[in-house]
């Protein structure tokens, strides 16, 4: 049954029951008030005929009871009026009816009878009695019933009608209603319906429509808030995702709610989701799962998070990772766990760099600057405030500029600031001022730190005070380029002034000359008036020099008595030579030293640029040998270079390329000559001595060529070479094998101390041919005195340390002196042979050997005489307590190739 029959039925029916229930109420009125009516009025009639009819009863007036019995009949209701007296007969009487009708009503049950006694003074004087019709009264009642019921069939028609419309209407409405709903519940939303009046229906329908609208509404914000939630939820995605640690949520059973990608990898797994409802005891081993599981109960249970710190060891590798879970609370209760894991290994192993580097930064002994771009000193460490004085509170903040020391002018920082700017990089020395006013050279490097996008956000300065250094550096090079005694140039500055000189002499397409001088008799000077005198001697030439040439021409030292003089800007040797002659009258004037007239002079050699050579090495070899020739000349004279000398110079050429061919090939031969004890003539060792093989053909002496490896640098690798054969023959000596004190000696040029002969190289070579260092001796010439230096005497040191002895060669002839015999101790005195040629009894030689004699005995030295060549010569030796001697009297050198034979005078020893 649809709802508009529905709405009519019941409204009809409502109506019905509702009218019926009016009707019968009605009718029930009706009744209770015809029944009222009737009471009122026999009451009425009663009072009416009481007051009427008193008077007249009492006195019997019929007339006016029958007037009053007319007046009273005419009510509808009233059927009859009777009044009676005590003895009832009737008095008068009205009847509204015909004889037979009043018979008939008067008997009739619907008739109601009331009698009313009179009472006059309070006796009865008679009755009055009246009849109503209450037929008539029904009648009346149910007249008013019809009309009643008419009414309320009308009222039935007039209901049915409206609740046929009232239903239409509400219908119509309501259908509207539902065609929307269905549309709402179909998905609809904000669908709505026209308002048609304004009842309530109306109001009805506004409200669905705002309920629609509204819904509408919502369903928009629901859309757009799970849009917003999904991007929310695809951004918490991807952040989890993309962060470079495990990440994860569980609930308080200890399942996966969440997980990111890194976890989800770490477990193995492609996909976080296949994770979730997971727990630990599913992704881990069972030790780190319960471990896992403990730590999530202490996190709920205390409800407060936990971090922890472990090293994990994997592969042999050591990772540190740090864990933290935290609990998850929903109206302060625990829920869940939230956790992350990273790997801090780089983060524990920068802040150990980090504190290595501050200790590094805090003990550095270099000063460490940092500043901002502006140069504002952000930090400083303790070395800055111990060199520059300033504490950090004096510093931080300032500008680095206040160390200024007012030496660099601006172009000297713009050039630092540019190189920042494109290098990154500045270093230099730097001269600034002290809190305290000093000023003090530093090294410094500034670095410029960049930010990510390159430009420049800080500078880093470290610097040392090297003020110190810088003077020792001073020291160092003026003691590298000037010589100590005079203060002039020597040889290494010499060569640097001399090629500048010849640099502008090039580009002004100018002259200039080179004098080499050499002291004449400075040696015997020396020897008789001790070097303190010859020193004095050579710092008083040296300012005779610079006072006789110009300032600008140069005076240098070569060491000893050799001075070189560089005269720039000479136009022609008319010039050069009066330089020359000026020299050499100045030098050959007395001079009054330490109380000594001293009459020396010089020998000039001359070289000019560039008529004689072009390279300073040419022009310094060139005036060498002109200096030779002046010598041979005659002490006091100067000569310039001429093509002579040059052709002896190329034959000096021929002569190096001839003996380093003879080095690189080995083309020498070494002849042992027999050093012997003059008591018994027992062979106590060998002198070695370089040879040319007999197959060669060599112009130049043995003396000359040892001289050319002098002048030419190849000392050292001929000594190599000849020690190679000396050390290789002598292993093989059957002599050694009787006599395991034998030792061989070999000479070693003064030239080769200390830097060239490696101590450790000649030991390394004995090892190698099976030989002690005890079976070498090492013969030097007194020329290594020239250097009396702590290098040479920790080189001695060092030899006779090692068990190698020191033979002093050719001692007499040079710089003879108790002082150098006690402080660069030997273990033989090898008297030239010079003193033995023509030693006699009466002669100097005599004496001298003698001297020599006594000399070694009172210093324990050995003594061994050379170029003994007569028996008479070794008699006299024998007698002045010489006991050791070498010599063509006690045998020849020969030159020894795997067996050769030596014999001696007075005895045979086979030498092989």
């Amino acid at each position: 049954m649809k709802f508009r029959t529905k709405t009519i039925l019941g409204v009809a029916l409502i109506e019905l029951v509702l009218l019926g229930i009016l009707t019968l109420n009605v009718i029930s009125m009706l009744r209770d008030s015809n029944q009222e009516e009737a009471t009122r009025k026999v009451k009425l009639t009663e009072a009416l005929i009481l007051a009427a009819s008193e008077s007249a009863i009492f006195s019997y007036d019929v007339a006016t009871l029958q007037s009053l019995a007319d007046s009273i009949i005419q009510t509808e209701e009233l059927a009859y009026v009777r009044f009676w007296d005590n003895d009832y007969n009737i008095l008068a009487e009205s009847w509204l009816l015909s004889e037979q009708d009043a018979s008939d009503f008067y008997l009739s049950s619907e008739t109601l009878h009331k009698t009313i006694p009179i009472e006059v003074s309070g006796q009865t004087s008679g009755f009055a009695q009246f009849g109503i019709d209450q037929g008539y009264i029904a009648s009346v009642l149910n007249r008013a019933i019809n009309q009643t019921v008419s009414l309320a069939l009308f009222e039935v028609i007039l209901v049915a009608i409206f609740s046929a419309v009232l239903g239409v209407y509400l219908t119509r409405q309501l259908n509207s209603l539902t065609f929307a709903s269905n549309k709402i519940r179909d998905g609809h939303l904000g669908f709505t319906l026209p308002v048609r009046g304004n009842d309530e229906l109306a109001d009805v329908v506004r409200s669905f429509n705002t309920m629609s609208t509204t819904l509408k509404k919502l369903e928009i914000k629901e859309s757009q808030e799970k849009e917003q939630l999904e991007i929310a939820h695809q951004r918490m995605r991807s952040l989890l995702d993309n962060f470079p640690f495990l990440i994860w949520l569980k609930n308080t059973d200890g399942e996966f709610l969440s997980v990111n990608k890194a976890f989800a990898e770490a477990c193995g797994k492609k996909d976080p989701l296949e994770v979730e409802g997971l727990t630990d005891f599913d992704v881990w081993p069972v030790d780190l799962a319960n471990d896992y599981r403990l730590d999530d109960l202490k996190v709920i249970t205390s409800s407060q998070g936990k971090v922890v710190e472990e090293k994990v060891e994997s592969d042999g590798e050591r990772t540190w990772i740090e864990t933290f879970k935290s609990p998850v609370l929903h109206n302060n209760e625990v829920i869940g766990t939230v956790g992350f894991a990273r790997d801090v290994s780089d983060r524990k192993h920068a802040a150990e760099r980090q504190r290595k580097a501050e200790a590094i930064f805090n003990s550095a002994s270099e000063a460490i600057l940092l500043s901002d771009a502006y140069s504002k000193v952000k930090m400083i460490n303790p070395a800055f405030t111990k060199i520059t004085g300033y504490e950090e509170s004096e510093i931080i903040g300032q500008n680095a500029s206040m160390l200024s020391s007012g030496q660099h002018d601006k172009e000297f920082y713009r050039t630092m600031y540019a190189a920042l700017e494109t290098e990154g990089l500045w270093q230099g020395e730097v001269h600034n001022r002290k809190k305290n006013g000093e000023l003090y050279v530093q090294w410094q490097t500034v670095v410029a730190l960049k930010d990510g996008n390159g430009n420049v956000d800080e500078y880093l300065a470290i610097f040392s005070d090297i003020t110190e250094k810088k003077e020792a550096e001073e020291e160092i090079k003026y003691r590298a380029n000037y010589d100590q005694l005079t203060g002039l140039p020597n040889r290494t500055l010499l060569h640097e002034l001399l090629r500048q000189e010849l640099q502008h002499s090039r580009r002004e397409s100018k002259k200039c000359a080179v004098m080499f001088l050499d002291l004449d008799h400075f040696k015997r000077i020396n020897d008789t008036l001790g070097h303190a005198v010859g020193d004095l001697l050579l710092q008083t030439v040296s300012e005779l020099l610079q006072e006789t040439i110009r300032e600008s021409d140069v005076v240098a030292r070569l060491g000893g008595d050799e001075f070189i003089v560089i005269l720039s800007d000479v136009d022609n040797a008319t010039d050069i030579s009066t330089v020359a002659e000026k020299i050499v009258s100045v030098l050959d004037t007395p001079l009054s030293i330490d109380d000594h007239e001293i009459r020396t002079c010089t020998s000039i050699g001359i070289a000019v640029y560039p008529d004689d050579a072009f390279e300073e090495g040419e022009l310094l070899s060139h005036a060498d040998m002109a200096m030779y020739k002046a010598k041979e000349s005659g002490r006091g004279q100067y000569r310039f270079f001429n093509a002579d000398m040059a052709k002896e110079i190329r034959s000096s050429r021929s002569i190096e390329i001839e003996l380093r061919n003879a080095i690189e090939n080995e083309d020498l031969a070494v002849a042992f000559q027999p050093i012997v004890s003059m008591g018994d003539k027992a062979i106590l060792g060998f002198e070695s001595l370089m040879r040319w093989p007999e197959s060669a053909n060599h112009n130049t002496s043995i003396e000359q060529s040892i001289r050319n490896a002098e002048e030419f640098g190849l000392i050292q690798p001929l000594f190599e070479v000849v020690f190679e054969k000396a050390a290789r023959e002598f292993s093989r000596l059957p002599l050694r094998n009787d006599n395991p004190q034998l030792y061989f000696s070999i000479n070693v040029s003064s030239h080769q101390i200390p830097e060239r002969l490696s101590l450790e190289w000649i030991e390394e070579r004995l090892r190698y041919y099976g030989l002690a260092n005890e079976n070498l001796v090492l013969e030097l010439t007194e020329g290594i005195f020239l250097s009396d230096s702590p290098e040479n005497l920790r080189w001695f040191k060092r030899a006779r340390d090692k068990g190698i002895r020191i033979a002093l060669d050719d001692f007499g002839t040079g710089y003879s002196s108790l002082a150098y015999l006690k402080r660069f101790t030997v273990d033989f005195l090898k008297i030239d042979r010079s003193f033995i040629a023509d030693l006699d009894e009466l002669g100097a030689d005599y004496s001298l050997v003698k001297s020599v004699l006594a000399l070694s005995d009172a210093f324990g030295l050995k003594v061994i005489a050379e170029g003994v060549e007569t028996e008479k010569q070794a008699s006299i030796l024998a007698e002045l307590g010489c006991k050791t001697a070498q010599g063509y009297y006690y045998g020849k050198p020969k030159i020894v190739t795997g067996s050769t034979s030596s014999h001696h005078k007075g005895g045979n020893s086979s030498v092989s």
